[in-house]
C-alpha cells in the first residue's frame, strides 16, 4: 500500500482552485457579453431576452 505524500494531498486543492478560477473567468466573460448584447438590443428585444432567461429557455 502506498502512503499519501504531502504532494498528493495538495493536488485536489490545486484542481479545485483551477476549477474555481475557470468558473470565475467564465462568469466574467458571460457578464461582459450580456452587457454588449444589451447595448445592441431594442427595449422590446431586451424584454424578450429577459423573459427567455427567466423562464430557463436560455441558460446562462
Amino acid at each position: 500500500m502506498r502512503l499519501l505524500g504531502e504532494r498528493s494531498l495538495c493536488q485536489p486543492k490545486e484542481g479545485s482552485s483551477l476549477r474555481v478560477k475557470s468558473a470565475e473567468r467564465l462568469r466574467d466573460a458571460v457578464t461582459s457579453a450580456l452587457g454588449r448584447i444589451h447595448g445592441l438590443l431594442s427595449p422590446e428585444q431586451r424584454g424578450k431576452l429577459a423573459y427567455l432567461i427567466r423562464t430557463g429557455t436560455v441558460a446562462i
